[in-house]
């Protein structure tokens, strides 16, 4: 294509195309799921969980997204550092879920590992058997 610019006589031109490619840093994902003990668990379960995320959107949580309905829920959240994350998990909304949430869960999986994004929910809820099962009575 000519743009028709006039060069001086000692001006060099090159073409050239930047072939480098950045690589994002990797991050911390974690992954839950809760499937609750009946319908009825439903009720507790979304007080806790609103208590929850209202803490989670105080803290340095880079993405979050949810997923599931009435007895079955998922989540995945990224964070810069491990230690980020483990900040919210002994934050006191996150804790007082984590005590109560035999009252209302039949299990919990738990995989956390080291990432670049979210995955999309159906590889998100693969690799959840990859992780922890809790289970109560």
């Amino acid at each position: 294509m000519q743009l028709g610019l006039k060069l001086p006589g000692n001006v060099q031109t090159r073409n050239f195309v930047c072939m480098a490619s950045v690589q994002p840093l990797p991050v911390i994902i974690s992954i839950t799921s809760i499937k609750l003990k009946g319908p009825f668990a439903f009720f507790p379960f979304s007080w806790r969980a609103f208590r929850v995320v209202q803490a989670l959107q105080r803290t340095s949580c880079k993405e979050f997204r949810k997923h599931g309905i009435w007895t079955t829920h998922y989540t995945m959240t990224l964070w810069a550092s491990e230690q980020d994350m483990n900040d919210f998990v002994r934050s006191k909304a996150h804790l007082e879920a984590m005590k109560a949430s035999s009252r209302f869960a039949e299990e919990i999986w738990l995989h956390t590992y080291e990432g670049t994004t979210l995955p999309a929910w159906p590889e998100a809820i693969r690799l959840l058997k990859q992780g922890r099962l809790l289970t109560y009575g």
